[in-house]
């Protein structure tokens, strides 16, 4: 059994104080009471009392098909006449969303992904008016624009199988060119 000086409590009791981080220090040489090591989602309105953040805005009403969200990212539209100001691009399972207008629900606007995390990335090219948030994993490519536009990405894949003509394109096996410099 331990023997040493037995659990006091302070005289003043033990209160929520929150003041702030301490990132000066090692977590074992925090002395001052109030200060943490680290922080995650909370605040305090009155001293002596620690709760937890409340969300901002609900973003989707409803479920969505798939539950595994794996990637999220917000692409902004500062062009004056856009449909929206913002929107947001969700992968969840196989599957890309983009929110409405009113930003409360998802809508599909792309299959067929691998469902891995996605690689999101806003960017407006030189030549274009409107931002892209280009969108790529392993198995797919595209990039999609505000009001939930997906587009393949790209030059367009071949109709038809490869086909050449052997004798028109090389010589034939035992032909050679000599040249001279």
């Amino acid at each position: 059994m331990a023997t040493g000086q037995p659990f006091s409590r302070p005289p003043t009791g033990l209160k929520y104080l929150l003041r702030g981080l301490q990132l000066n220090r090692p977590i074992d040489m925090i002395l001052e009471p109030g200060y943490y090591p680290s922080l995650l989602n909370i605040r305090s309105y009155l001293d002596g009392s620690v709760s937890v953040r409340p969300g901002i805005n609900r973003i989707n009403t409803a479920a969505m098909p798939d539950l595994s969200v794996h990637s999220i990212r917000r692409m902004n539209d500062d062009l004056t006449g856009a449909s929206q100001a913002f929107t947001r691009f969700v992968g969840s399972g196989a599957m890309l969303y983009a929110d409405n207008p009113a930003h409360n629900a998802f809508a599909a606007i792309a299959s067929g992904f691998s469902g891995d995390p996605l690689s999101l990335i806003p960017f407006r090219p030189d030549q274009s008016a409107e931002p892209f948030t280009y969108v790529g994993d392993g198995t797919r490519m595209g990039k999609a624009k505000t009001g939930g536009v997906f587009r393949a990405m790209g030059t367009a894949a071949p109709t038809l199988p490869p086909d050449r003509a052997r004798d028109a394109l090389e010589p034939a096996p035992n032909s050679f060119r000599v040249y001279d410099d």
